[in-house]
């Protein structure tokens, strides 16, 4: 009878052993196994969508950077449309109001009853790289 005794318990223990090889081979298989790749997944859709909306942050200030480009380079182009406007027109003034200079001054002369002028009646300016003075009225 010992000996059964001792075979049921050694039977016994095996069991036990067995049973805590399985639960310890279940908790990592199956509570970690499956249960990981779900957080994996998760981490991995996470890590998806940060990168996403890093990626479109950076898009988004490089099209502002664009954007403020484009307003400088316009104001750049109107300033430069106004300079260039304002010499054409100075330059149509001048071909307008030019005239014969001997013809000018003939009729002065002969017709006004005008004189040369003497040198205390000539006044001398500088001017700033045009033929023409506009008088203020």
């Amino acid at each position: 009878m010992n000996t059964a005794r001792t075979t049921w318990n050694t039977e016994y223990n095996r069991d036990k052993t067995f049973d805590r090889e399985f639960v310890l081979y279940k908790s990592v298989c199956y509570d970690h196994g499956f249960h990981s790749i779900g957080i994996i997944s998760s981490y991995l859709v996470a890590i998806i969508v940060t990168a996403l909306f890093i990626l479109t942050t950076f898009r988004y200030l490089d099209l502002q950077n664009q954007l403020q480009q484009h307003r400088h380079m316009i104001h750049s182009l109107e300033s430069e449309l106004i300079n260039i406007s304002t010499k054409n027109e100075d330059t149509i003034r001048r071909i307008r109001n030019t005239e014969d200079i001997s013809a000018i001054r003939d009729i002065a002369i002969n017709t006004l009853g005008m004189g040369e002028a003497t040198p205390d009646q000539i006044i001398t300016f500088q001017t700033e790289d045009y033929d023409y003075v506009c008088q203020i009225r």
